[in-house]
């Protein structure tokens, strides 16, 4: 598991996907899979950029992420590009950009916050 953390804002409980669990459930997940920063990565033996925001997934790898079935991610993952939530771009595995990814993160860090009050010291 990477290290790290994300800050998601809590007005994604008014999105239209959130009382669907499996939906939030899959769509969180992608959030926390994306990149925070652009890095290019090898993939098929070409040189890829994988920007902020997007992310490249097997499908095998979100089954074992979320613990749905394959039929049930591909099913979820249709629904939310038609949500015009993420954008998949085809290839061995999905390149996923999710298109609200700021959005639905929050840049107010609480100003008290520091590594010893979260106990990572």
């Amino acid at each position: 598991m990477v290290n790290g953390f994300i800050q998601l804002h809590r007005k994604i409980i008014d999105e239209w996907f959130w009382n669907n669990p499996k939906l939030a459930h899959l769509m969180v997940t992608l959030i926390l899979e994306a990149n925070h920063k652009s890095k290019e990565v090898f993939f098929e033996c070409i040189k890829r950029l994988v920007r902020r925001g997007e992310t490249i997934r097997a499908t095998r790898k979100l089954e074992s992420l979320t613990g749905m079935s394959r039929s049930t991610i591909s099913r979820l993952l249709k629904a939310i590009c038609k949500g015009e939530e993420i954008e998949i771009t085809a290839t061995k595995a999905s390149h996923i950009r999710i298109l609200r990814y700021d959005y639905f993160l929050s840049s107010d860090l609480d100003e008290n916050w520091d590594n010893e009050t979260m106990g990572y010291s």
